[in-house]
C-alpha cells in the first residue's frame, strides 16, 4: 500500500516516511481497499511462479504455422475437455 502511495506522488518521498503512516492506516481499515491490494499481492506472486514454469522464447512464425500450433492446443483442450465431461457423467451415473 506503501508503494501505490509513493507511485501516487511520482516517487518524490520515501515509502517509509511517516506521513504515510495515517494514510496507510486509513486504508488497511477500508476492507475494499485491503481486500484490492490483497488481492494484488497475490497476483503479483502467483504470476513471479509462473514465470518461472513457461519459457520465454520468442519465435517467428508465419500465419500458417500459427494456425496449425492455435488448431493443435484447442484440439487438444477440447478432447481434455471431452474426457472431463465423460469422467463427469460416469461419476453422476454411479450416483443414481
Amino acid at each position: 500500500m506503501r508503494m501505490a502511495i509513493v507511485r501516487h506522488y511520482g516517487f518524490q518521498i520515501s515509502p517509509f516516511h511517516n506521513l504515510f503512516d495515517g494514510q496507510v492506516q486509513k486504508m488497511m481499515e477500508d476492507k475494499d481497499t485491503y481486500r484490492k491490494y490483497y488481492e494484488e499481492v497475490q497476483e503479483a506472486k502467483l504470476f513471479t511462479v509462473l514465470e518461472g514454469a513457461f519459457s520465454k522464447e520468442n519465435k517467428t512464425v508465419d500465419a500458417d504455422d500459427f494456425k496449425d500450433i492455435y488448431e493443435q492446443y484447442f484440439s487438444n483442450q477440447q478432447d481434455k475437455e471431452d474426457e472431463d465431461a465423460e469422467q463427469l457423467e460416469k461419476v453422476f451415473d454411479e450416483g443414481e
